[in-house]
């Protein structure tokens, strides 16, 4: 299935498992916490919900500069937002 992360087409509850791999870094503030609504809406209760993506400022804060640098170095639109705003308060 093909569709858009922030608008899933499946009903309430209807997985036990719901997981990401590097998806957070490339969306836009707002779609990222649409997407985490919408994978809470469809995950069943104790389902689990996974995802693995980029690090973020701080994480390791020897590699600080080096995040700074990456959406200089690459075509990253969205990387210094994603950096700013740790996933664990956005899944909070």
């Amino acid at each position: 299935v093909q569709g858009l992360g922030e608008e899933l087409m499946f009903r309430d509850r209807t997985f036990d498992v719901v997981y990401s791999s590097f998806i957070f870094h490339e969306l836009p503030l707002k779609v990222r916490l649409k997407m985490i609504k919408e994978s809470r809406r469809v995950l069943k209760e104790n389902g689990f919900f996974g995802m693995v993506d980029s690090i973020q400022l701080d994480d390791n804060s020897t590699l600080n500069w080096a995040l700074k640098q990456f959406p200089k170095d690459f075509h990253e639109p969205f990387f210094v937002d994603y950096i700013k705003h740790p996933m664990e308060s956005l899944l909070k």
